[in-house]
Formats: C-alpha cells, structure tokens, sequence
C-alpha cells in the first residue's frame, strides 16, 4: 500500500490546527468559568454627582469595570472634601483632580498622575454679563470668589500671568453657591 505523502501532510496539519483550536477554547473556557473576586475600588469625584462624570457612570453600567475586575464605587465630592487628600490618606483608590495634584506632589504626597483628560484647563471665571467684567484686569478692586489653598492655583496663576498683585483683588472664600446668596 502507497502512502501519498502530500495527503498525510494535509492531514497532519489540519489535525494539528484542530488541537491546538481545542487545546485554546479549553483553556480559555477554563479560565473564564473561574469565579474571581473582582477589586473594590473607591474613585473619589471632586463634586456631587453630575453629568460631568457621565463617562463613569457609563462605564459602570456597561461593565467595563467589572470585564476588567474592578468593582468601582464612585464617591461623591462635597465642599470641604478635596480628592488629593482622601486618596494621599486612604479613603479613596483614586481621585478626579486638577492641576492642584501637581502642588501636593511637591509638597511630598505620594499621589501620581495617571492620566490627563484635557490639554487646557477647563477652569472658568464666571460674571454677569452687566458687571462689566470682561477680562481678568476688570477685576482689579473687585471681589471674586475663588476655592481655596492649592485649589486655586490655575486662579492664581491667571491673575500673576496678566501682571495683576492678588492684594488688587478682593479674594473671598468660595460658598459653592453659584447664586451669590
């Protein structure tokens, strides 16, 4: 009896795909059956819950989380609740900050910024349009709310960047209250 030698090749290639196919979707069935805890994850947000965050909310409730093995927990932010310290001291995983991350980590916290969202700041100074506020020197002799400490840095640096001493300003202390009440 003749063995055609090109039809064994064939065979023995096919049969080896078709085992190392079976080898792979046993394999990953395996792993996939298996119950793994997923990680509790504290995401501290810099503000009450709103459509800013949408993107985390989505996330959550499309599972990108949980198919990544983390049970994500978003923590709301109030006023007096500042992200860098409850992730420097351990009651959050992570925080949602701005570019006041970067003044804590050279006063020496062990915060690290993973990822920027955006290439400019999206910090805002808000006027009434009758105010006759309409650049940052108008403000010169005016008050001007403004969030404290290493939060209002961006501020800061937007009046030193345009020539303007603070002591022209009348800084008073942010009351979250966008109303002015």
């Amino acid at each position: 009896m003749r063995i055609n030698k090109t039809r064994l090749k064939s065979a023995l290639r096919i049969n080896n795909i078709g085992w190392q196919f079976l080898l792979i979707l046993l394999l990953t069935t395996g792993l996939c059956n298996q119950s793994y805890a997923a990680d509790k994850v504290i995401l501290q947000l810099p503000w009450h819950h709103q459509f800013q965050f949408a993107g985390y909310y989505a996330a959550i409730s499309q599972d990108y989380y949980k198919k990544a093995g983390l049970d994500v927990t978003l923590k709301a932010g109030s006023p007096g609740v500042v992200p860098t310290d409850e992730v420097a001291e351990g009651r959050a995983d992570y925080g949602v900050a701005r570019s006041e991350l970067l003044l804590h980590r050279l006063h020496g916290d062990p915060l690290v910024a993973l990822a920027t969202i955006f290439q400019h700041s999206a910090i805002i100074f808000l006027a009434r349009r009758d105010s006759g506020i309409n650049n940052l020197h108008d403000m010169i002799g005016r008050s001007v709310m403004m969030l404290e400490g290493d939060d209002a840095a961006e501020y800061i640096a937007a009046f030193r960047n345009e020539g303007i001493a603070l002591e022209k300003v009348n800084i008073i202390s942010s009351s979250y209250d966008i109303t002015g009440q």
